[in-house]
């Protein structure tokens, strides 16, 4: 079903990505119409860390790159799905 109305999705939307195919902007624009609220960071460079009853999904890289240049950010989801 996707995102619910009322959601934020955090993604590089840039002129690159969506010309080297790795966003797709047909699929932003049916988020968008379902009220999804989307926000573009060009800099966004996002990963999963899947462990036994948790997951973080962020961006965060341990390096002087992210550190000094990248937009980071992460969630801690423990919810069953």
């Amino acid at each position: 079903n996707g995102l619910p109305r009322g959601s934020w999705l955090v993604v590089n939307a840039s002129l690159s990505a969506v010309k080297t195919g790795a966003t797709s902007p047909h699929e932003l624009l049916k988020l968008h119409r379902r009220g999804v609220k989307i926000y573009s960071s060009e800099q966004l460079h996002a990963k999963i860390y899947v462990f036994p009853r948790r997951v973080y999904i962020g961006s965060a890289n341990i390096s002087t790159n992210a550190a000094d240049k990248l937009d980071e950010a992460a969630v801690r989801v423990t919810d069953a799905v």
